[in-house]
């Protein structure tokens, strides 16, 4: 009886072990399909309110930092008052910042937190493209794109404006 216990009890943790190392090895997959898919710039129509005019040429070969970003975080709001105070970084750089929220609760926010609405260029991901796209599971989510539309750095969680900036001069 106790042998048989003992051999449930093996089986048991080998089963566990095995489903744990498969699903580690399927969360390594994705990561790398994310990594491979967002290493050059994404490039689609899209759904912007901030500014309404298409950005020029010039702003398409310069670096851009796309922040994917929830209204009600308080870290987002952190970095992107701290983006929007950093001059240099905005007249080097385009600056996208991306939500899936409703486009009334962009618009509050951006009233609210008078976000300088020529300095970023604001993206209503409403149908969540984006998001999967870049493999968002956490705000804020930072991409750093060089001027060759490559990817420079990618960051989960608050980052600071001049470690964007270092990385685009």
């Amino acid at each position: 009886m106790k042998k048989m216990v003992v051999v449930r009890m093996v089986v048991l943790v080998l089963i566990t072990i095995g489903i744990l190392g498969f699903t580690i090895y399927s969360k390594t997959l994705d990561s790398e399909k994310v990594r491979s898919r967002i290493s050059e710039l994404y490039r689609m129509e899209l759904n912007d309110f901030y500014p309404s005019k298409k950005p020029k040429k010039k702003e398409i070969n310069q670096p851009i930092i796309i922040t994917y970003f929830h209204t009600d975080c308080s870290s987002c709001q952190t970095e992107i008052k701290d983006i929007q105070a950093h001059e240099s970084l905005s007249q080097s750089a385009k600056i996208v910042l991306i939500s899936d929220e409703y486009e009334r609760v962009i618009k509050k926010f951006v009233q609210n937190f008078e976000v300088d609405t020529s300095k970023f260029r604001i993206i209503l991901d409403d149908e969540s493209v984006l998001k999967n796209h870049f493999g968002i599971s956490l705000v804020p989510a930072a991409f750093v794109y060089g001027a060759g539309s490559l990817l420079v750095e990618s960051f989960k969680g608050e980052t600071k404006a001049s470690t964007f900036y270092k990385l685009i001069k």
